[in-house]
């Protein structure tokens, strides 16, 4: 059984918000690692396609 994908989101906002505050034996730790290009990518356009979303609802709420 594999284990579920890796959320890029997670891994850029894991890395943005929390590797600073890691004491220094556990920076190396994969839960920590820095995320890679299409990870960021990805978590881009997802950030992208959900405020896009939102605005649409908005729109169309109202009026």
């Amino acid at each position: 059984m594999e284990p579920p994908p890796i959320n890029p989101k997670k891994v850029n906002d894991m890395y943005a918000n929390v590797y600073k505050y890691v004491p220094k034996e556990f920076q190396g730790d994969a839960l920590y690692a820095p995320p890679s290009k299409a990870q960021i990518v990805e978590a881009i356009g997802r950030k992208k396609a959900r405020a896009d979303a939102r605005a649409k609802a908005k729109e169309a709420k109202s009026g």
